[in-house]
């Protein structure tokens, strides 16, 4: 059966097609009621019964498809992908055995560089070392009335925080006063006689003898 028939004129009762506003023969508007007319005629509840069928059809066709899906056991669901937790990067030991723990980074500490520590101290007049006598110790002779600067000579040179004391041991017989750096003194013979000098830098101490004479 087809979804859209011909259709009578109710003028000139000859069938054409329902899709037609007006009869082609006649001319008539189509709506009128032919005298040979029968239930066939009814074009409207044709059309809506035929537009059921077809959407019947086409629900009918999609269920066939879902089901035959479902069915059919040649389709399967695609597999899930799960990632795996990877360690951090540099970490690759602990995939080969899982309790591996990296060893702590220490950084290195500057060792710090010790201060220099006195090693010698001389004593100088005019920049030239006094000399000693047999025994090793130093020994000079000057006049009452003479002042003499006698410096150090420290080993090494670039000591610092240093801790000096000069000391007469018989102040009528020579006076010494030291400089504000202490890295020399003022030393006056005051009378005949012989009185000893002593000078301490940092825990070294030196002597010298200092003779007198009229």
């Amino acid at each position: 059966m087809a979804l859209i028939e011909d259709v009578k004129c109710g003028n000139c009762d000859k069938y054409y097609s329902a899709l037609r506003a007006r009869c082609p023969y006649c001319g008539a508007r189509r709506g009128s009621v032919g005298k040979h007319s029968n239930e066939r005629d009814n074009i409207k509840g044709k059309v809506i019964v035929g537009s059921i069928f077809l959407v019947v059809i086409l629900a009918a066709t999609t269920v066939l498809l879902i089901v035959s899906s479902k069915n059919n056991p040649n389709v399967v669901d695609p597999p899930s992908i799960t990632t795996p937790n990877l360690p951090d990067e540099g970490d690759v030991d602990s995939i080969i055995n899982p309790e591996w723990t990296p060893d702590p980074i220490i950084e290195d500490t500057p060792t710090p560089t010790p201060p220099p520590v006195l090693e010698s101290v001389k004593l100088t007049y005019a920049g030239t070392e006094i000399a000693k006598d047999s025994d090793g110790v130093y020994d000079f002779r000057e006049k009452v009335g003479t002042t003499l600067k006698i410096g150090l000579r420290l080993s090494p040179a670039d000591i610092e925080g240093l801790t000096i004391t000069w000391e007469s041991s018989d102040a009528s017989v020579f006076d010494v006063v030291p400089a504000a750096d202490g890295l020399s003194a003022q030393v006056t013979m005051l009378s005949a006689g012989t009185a000893k000098l002593t000078v301490t830098v940092n825990g070294i101490t030196v002597n010298s003898t200092v003779r007198v004479r009229a």
